[in-house]
């Protein structure tokens, strides 16, 4: 379920998530790798939070 709601992320947001979040590497770092400012890959990785909580959030049923 995961690796579906990824797919669904554009690029940018997708690898941003996956090199700050679970990479570990600096929003510095990042926007290197990515070409862009570390301003715009700590956006792209807020967008992608939110988007992937959303989703995961709409394909299981989450009790309070």
């Amino acid at each position: 379920a995961v690796q579906a709601c990824l797919g669904d992320l554009w690029a940018r947001e997708r690898e941003s998530f996956l090199l700050i979040a679970m990479g570990g590497v600096t929003s510095v770092q990042a926007g290197r790798i990515l070409g862009c400012s570390p301003e715009a890959a700590r956006m792209a990785l807020g967008r992608a939070r939110r988007t992937l909580a959303a989703s995961l959030k709409g394909r299981f049923h989450v009790t309070p």
